[in-house]
């Protein structure tokens, strides 16, 4: 019995050891080196980035999917209104109006992480797992923030 207590105690640490780190999103204040949120990183897991325009004052989100291969895929982005540094939607590009956004699909646009600076006037939010990081409040104005996955295959 004693023997077998050993033995588990050194395969399964080994064990543990070869199946390589977990892949985990994270949100990181990327210019203190903090990690702000994070959570196991799932094929077909979606998260959110809302925030309000910078020069335009109108909401944008949006919506992004991990891969297969734990890569970023951009799904949705939703604004209020045109204006300058809001997407263009060239004549016949497919769009929907829901909750008082123009929504209209990635087109399966793959992204290394998200990186964008915060300040007070943006208020953004992340939104991944039912959790809501507000990190426009939490963060001092201009600090960069990364969305990333760590550890993916």
């Amino acid at each position: 019995m004693r023997r077998h207590f050993w033995v588990a105690v050194l395969v399964v640490p080994v064990g543990l050891l070869a199946a390589g780190p977990i892949p985990i999103l994270e949100v990181v204040d990327a210019t203190r080196d903090a990690i702000l949120w994070q959570g196991p990183a799932e094929p077909g897991m979606q998260f959110l980035l809302r925030y309000i325009h910078s020069s335009e004052r109108v909401p944008v989100e949006g919506v992004f999917r991990l891969d297969a291969d734990l890569r970023i895929v951009v799904e949705e982005t939703a604004f209020a209104s045109f204006g300058p540094g809001l997407p263009e939607m060239p004549p016949g590009t497919p769009y929907v109006i829901r909750d008082g956004m123009i929504r209209v699909a990635g087109a399966g646009q793959v992204l290394p992480e998200l990186s964008f600076f915060v300040h007070p006037f943006t208020d953004h939010v992340f939104v991944g797992r039912g959790e809501r990081v507000a990190l426009s409040s939490r963060l001092p104005g201009g600090t960069l923030v990364k969305i990333r996955v760590r550890g993916s295959p």
